[in-house]
Order: C-alpha cells, then structure tokens, then sequence
C-alpha cells in the first residue's frame, strides 16, 4: 500500500509539474503585468501621500 501511494504521489506530482511547466509562460506574463501595476499603483499611492 504505501509503495502504491508514493507512486501514485509521484507520478501525480509529475503531471502537476509538467501542467505548471506549460502553463508558466502564460502565468508568468501574467504576474509579471499584475505585479508591474500593483508597483504602480503603490508608488501612486505613496507619491500622493507624501
């Protein structure tokens, strides 16, 4: 049993890691646009208040 679950966690951990593997270009372009306006919007922010 337990050399069953470790193979199938492993293999499940592949697949995820894979599905992460193609999905990062879009997820990372994504990111990095959310991030760049979060850093806009805080720098706005910031400017205002002071």
């Amino acid at each position: 049993m337990t050399n069953f679950a470790i193979g199938t966690r492993r293999t499940g951990s592949s697949r995820a890691r894979s599905d992460l593997r193609r999905h990062a270009g879009f997820f990372g372009i994504a990111g990095g646009v959310f991030l760049g306006v979060l850093v806009a919007v805080a720098c706005a922010a910031i400017s205002s208040v002071l």
